[in-house]
Formats: structure tokens, C-alpha cells, sequence
């Protein structure tokens, strides 16, 4: 995928439970975020995940919104529809993706 030349990374990361099967391959839960920083539309997403199916959720769930405004969204659609034990580390994740956002660009 290409991407513009407003187009920004963002990493944010979550420590993963003694019970989730990710802990095995990864120490830490990462989430990627590629946003655009005229509009803060989520572009792209990509995470540490043991199945691709995660990946895919996640991504669901969070492009097509902004990082800022949508935030208490995303959140919400995490706490709600996502059941995996991985759940408080995303939670995380994502929560420190908007915070080093705002730091870099606001």
C-alpha cells in the first residue's frame, strides 16, 4: 500500500497477560497506526498478533476513524467487541498511540 506524504507512523505498546498465547512469540503487544495528519483518519493498522484474524479485527475497528475525535469510540468497540485475551493489552496499545500523537502533532 501507498501511502501519502502526510501520512504518519505511530506505534503504541501494551504488555501482554501470563495467559495470552502472544506471549509466547512476542514480549509486548504493538500496535501500528498509519494516519493522515490533515484529517487524523486512521489509514492503516497493523499489530503483533499469534493469528491473522486479530490483525484483521483490529483493523476493523479502527481505520476509517480519527485518532483524536474517535478515540472514546475505539475504545468503546474494543471493550465491547473484542474478547481476546489480549484485550487489556490493546487497550493499552492504543491508549499510548493517541497520547505519543498528541504529543508529536498537537
Amino acid at each position: 500500500m501507498n501511502y501519502s506524504d502526510n501520512s504518519v507512523y505511530i506505534t503504541g505498546q501494551g504488555r501482554i497477560g501470563k495467559n495470552d498465547a502472544i506471549g509466547s512469540v512476542y514480549s509486548i503487544f504493538a500496535l501500528s497506526l498509519i494516519i493522515d495528519r490533515d484529517t487524523e483518519i486512521i489509514e492503516d493498522v497493523d499489530c503483533t498478533a499469534a493469528l491473522g484474524l486479530t490483525g484483521a479485527f483490529v483493523r476493523q475497528l479502527m481505520v476509517g476513524k480519527r485518532i483524536i475525535a474517535d478515540a472514546d469510540e475505539i475504545i468503546k468497540q474494543i471493550q465491547e467487541r473484542f474478547f481476546g485475551t489480549s484485550r487489556n493489552a490493546l487497550l493499552t496499545a492504543f491508549k499510548d498511540s493517541v497520547n505519543r500523537y498528541k504529543i508529536e502533532f498537537k
